[in-house]
C-alpha cells in the first residue's frame, strides 16, 4: 500500500471516529439539559444529567464536540461536500445552538437593564 493511501484510509477513519464522538456528546448534552429542565419527582428528588453524574460542564462538552467537528472539516477540508463534512457543520449548529440561545437571552436581559426596565 502506497503511503499516500495509507494517509487517506487514517483520514477517513479519523473523521469518522471523531462524527461519532461528536455525536455522542450532542446526545448527552442535549439528554442532561432535557433531563435538568424536568421537575423533581414526588420524593423530592432532583434528577441529575448524565454529564454532571460524571461531574463534566455542559459548556466543557459544547467546547469539546465543537472542536471536535472542526477536526472533521479541517481534515476533509478539499471534499468541502462530502457527506462527512455537511455531518459535521450539522452537528455543530446543533451542538451550538443553547449556546447561542442562552447568549442571545443573556444580552436581552441586559438591554433591558440598561433601558431601565428591570423586573426583578
Amino acid at each position: 500500500m502506497k503511503r499516500k493511501e495509507c494517509i487517506e484510509i487514517n483520514k477517513k477513519t479519523i473523521s469518522t471516529t471523531l462524527l461519532i464522538i461528536g455525536y455522542l456528546i450532542l446526545i448527552l448534552v442535549y439528554w442532561t439539559i432535557y433531563t435538568d429542565a424536568q421537575k423533581p419527582s414526588e420524593g423530592g428528588v432532583d434528577p441529575v444529567g448524565i454529564l454532571f453524574r460524571f461531574g463534566i460542564e455542559i459548556k466543557e462538552a459544547v467546547y469539546t464536540g465543537a472542536f471536535l467537528y472542526a477536526i472533521v472539516i479541517f481534515l476533509n477540508r478539499k471534499k468541502f461536500f462530502s457527506v462527512k463534512v455537511i455531518s459535521a457543520i450539522i452537528g455543530l449548529i446543533i451542538l451550538m445552538f443553547p449556546v447561542l440561545l442562552l447568549d442571545f437571552l443573556e444580552f436581552l436581559r441586559l438591554l433591558r437593564y440598561l433601558r431601565g426596565d428591570v423586573y426583578t
